[in-house]
């Protein structure tokens, strides 16, 4: 006899490849809809809040598929070989990869604590697309409240605070979509 098989909502979502930053923030919303048994609902909350935050401020930050980004990124604009990528830099709460920016990537607070190990790891990342072509890097920590609050590294030409350059992206990346 067959054994019937059932796939969960939680699981499906999990698996869903979103293709832009809309999709990943409703997927964000929910895969956090629901209290988990050693996370309380307002944690869950807060962190849906935070990431909106985010979201409302700048359109064009992704939450979901960084390697296959970064992966993508470096083919279409240092031709990397796909199979070269190597994902071993861990994943950030957000991301936006730009061709006339550089990398941003965004760590909430109330997401994640960000080491030195893990500061280290975003950077041997971005020496992968710095050694081909100049590429410039910013790390930004947002608060729990999905405010900006400083660089962790920033490595950039611009004389811009970072999260206008970020914003700029963003509206650029809006402008050409």
């Amino acid at each position: 006899m067959k054994e019937k098989r059932y796939i969960t909502l939680n699981k499906q979502l999990k698996s869903w490849k979103t293709k832009n930053s809309y999709h990943d923030i409703l997927k964000f919303q929910m895969i956090y809809r629901n209290k988990s048994a050693h996370i309380t609902q307002e944690t869950h909350d807060l962190k849906i809040e935070s990431a909106l935050k985010v979201y409302n401020d700048f359109p064009g930050v992704r939450f979901y598929g960084f390697h296959n980004s970064a992966k993508e990124f470096g083919v279409k604009n240092y031709y990397f070989d796909a199979e070269d990528y190597d994902s071993d830099c861990g994943i950030p709460d957000g991301y936006l990869f730009s061709e006339d920016y550089g990398i941003f990537i965004i760590e909430i607070e109330n997401t994640s604590r960000v080491t030195k190990e893990r500061l280290q790891n975003y950077s041997w990342c971005w020496t992968k697309f710095d050694n081909i072509d100049y590429t410039p890097i910013y790390i930004m920590e947002f608060n729990r409240f999905g405010v900006y609050q400083r660089d962790l590294l920033r490595e950039s030409g611009f004389d811009k605070p970072s999260d206008e350059i970020l914003r700029e992206a963003c509206d650029r990346l809006k402008k050409y979509a």
